[in-house]
């Protein structure tokens, strides 16, 4: 699924991912590594881009801010909305 959303990427499209603080879980976590490895191929390029948006907020952070996260420091924008 991640070479899949690195080629949409890299034909330009706009990939969005919903509920992405379920990758927090254990059982989807390593598809936060492959992510990373397909994301880092598309640094400094203009093609595409990934959207992924979740309500739960703590494993949001968890996911894209914890140092220890595969995605940590991949964030070029952010969009917080209040309810």
């Amino acid at each position: 699924m991640a070479i899949l959303i690195r080629a949409l990427c890299e034909d330009g499209f706009i990939v969005t991912i919903d509920e992405f603080q379920y990758f927090h879980r254990k059982s989807l976590s390593p598809f936060t590594s492959f992510l990373q490895a397909e994301v880092d191929k598309l640094r400094n390029t203009n093609k595409g881009g990934l959207f992924v948006l979740g309500s739960i907020h703590t494993e949001m952070t968890a996911i894209l801010e914890d140092q220890d996260s595969p995605l940590f420091n991949r964030v070029t924008n952010r969009i917080s909305i209040d309810h």
